[in-house]
């Protein structure tokens, strides 16, 4: 290197000191980005060394410069075996690997050896300053490429970014519990779960199932399971540990899900779930009581219609039994069989139907009926105003000796209705029996009110509330 002193003064030595720094260090970034293997890597250390070795060789120089003093120590034994271990390195590193970027390492190191210095002579000094250059132009295209080949090609740190970037927790282990591969959203569980990083991962596991508030156990394979977990921030995750072959040897995985939201939907459908059970018994009470309601209302339908059957033929036979003619027998029969036709007959019939039968029932006693109006077209209510007129008439005929019923209807904004009959006024301030009584019931069910009238008749008077339109009678 004796060209150097007598080619370069002591600032030119300085800046090729610091350009030899300058590859130190962008090798030094080379290198640690190296995805090769071993081989290449161990060339591309081989290469740092080497670099190295020239900034402390231009360092010496420079020192020697600044004392004004000139040692000749070149070691030329000691650089050649240097270039021959990079050339052996080099070549075995691209038998294996097949990387370019090899041969232009071995290239650029087979330059610098004594014999290229005695070639060059007085020029070695330039070629000097070139080769740093290329050393430098070399470890920066080598940074830029694996740069590109990070962002392009599937390697051991790309999987690595990847699995990274899951926002489930990943974890692969040997049987033992040795960590081969854990990603970072494990160690963060890990973290708020176990306290810190733990480096066994069944020691791991078994921290987890301690602290698991559900778990669930595979019978016929234990290695499979899978536990239930909340995290401080109130976060829930699902454990799955499952075993799994990996270059024909059994190791394990564990993978952690986070299950907040389909957590608190199971939440929410087993407080529904309850709910419905109570609604289910209180429905069901319900029921139990809908039907001894509609057994009661049954009951009272059947007395009611009893009441009104019987209470009619009643009145009949009364006034036939009553009557100053001879009893015809034969009418008398009928009336009987009629009677215990319409007490076993309940089935529902038009109330325009019911109100001529109850005129036809009284007509063969010489009762005569004098109506005026019509039955309104809703049949609900219809049916309510013939079960007061039966009433109304088995009162007149039965108590009062009636001989003429006065029936008047009136369709307006209510239906107004009066009763009338030309029977015997009561002398006694009015007791309301079982008639009065079932008249005053079925008028108020329905929102109505009922009077009582007599004069000039005995009359019933009543109001119920109404819908427009009226049938014929």
């Amino acid at each position: 290197m004796i060209d150097l002193y007598r080619n370069f003064n002591q600032n030119m030595i300085l800046f090729l000191l610091l350009l030899s720094m300058l590859g130190v260090i962008v090798q030094t970034f080379y290198f640690s980005w190296v995805m090769g293997g071993y081989l290449r890597r161990g060339f591309e250390a081989l290469i740092l060394l080497h670099l190295a070795r020239i900034s402390l060789l231009l360092r010496h120089i420079n020192s020697e410069l600044l004392r004004s003093v000139l040692v000749l120590e070149e070691n030329d034994e000691i650089r050649w075996a240097w270039v021959i271990s990079v050339l052996l390195m080099g070549t075995y590193a691209y038998w294996k690997t097949k990387a370019s970027n090899i041969i232009s390492g071995i290239c650029l190191a087979i330059l610098v050896t004594p014999a290229v210095e005695w070639a060059f002579g007085k020029d070695y000094a330039l070629l000097f300053v070139i080769l740093l250059l290329l050393w430098i132009i070399r470890a920066s295209v080598g940074c830029y490429m694996e740069h590109k080949k990070r962002q392009s090609s599937i390697t051991e740190y790309s999987i690595k970014e990847a699995l990274d970037a899951q926002h489930s927790g990943i974890l692969f282990a040997e049987k033992n519990g040795s960590i081969l591969l854990i990603n970072q959203q494990m160690m963060t569980l890990m973290d708020d779960l176990a306290g810190g990083y733990v480096h066994n991962a069944e020691k791991f596991w078994k921290d987890l199932t301690g602290l698991a508030y559900r778990e669930y156990q595979n019978e016929t394979d234990e290695e499979n399971s899978r536990c239930m977990l909340e995290t401080p921030q109130k976060k829930c995750w699902q454990f799955v540990r499952k075993s799994c072959l990996f270059h024909e040897r059994e190791i394990y995985q564990v993978i952690a899900t986070d299950i907040t939201e389909q957590e608190q939907i199971n939440r929410q459908l087993e407080e529904y779930q309850t709910q419905l059970k109570s609604q289910q018994s209180q429905l069901q009470a319900a029921l139990e009581n809908l039907e001894e309601l509609k057994r009661q209302e049954a009951l009272s339908l059947m007395w009611t219609h009893v009441h009104d059957v019987l209470g009619q033929r009643i009145s009949i036979l009364q006034r036939e039994l009553n009557s100053k003619e001879e009893v015809d027998f034969e009418r008398l029969a009928a009336q009987i069989d009629n009677l215990l036709t319409d007490l076993n007959f309940l089935e529902e019939e038009h109330p325009l139907q019911i109100y001529r039968d109850i005129i036809q029932a009284f007509l063969p006693l010489g009762i005569h009926f004098h109506t005026e109006g019509n039955l309104p077209e809703d049949e609900v209510l219809a049916g309510r105003i013939v079960e007061i007129m039966r009433e109304a008439i088995t009162n007149g005929v039965r108590h009062g000796q009636a001989e003429n019923i006065y029936i008047k209807i009136e369709d307006g904004q209510d239906i107004k209705m009066i009763i009338e009959n030309d029977g015997a006024i009561p002398a006694e301030t009015i007791r309301f029996g079982g008639g009065l009584r079932s008249i005053q019931q079925k008028t108020e069910e329905i929102g109505g009110r009922m009077e009582i009238r007599l004069h000039p008749r005995f009359g019933i008077y009543v109001e119920l509330p109404t819908q427009k339109g009226a049938a014929s009678v």
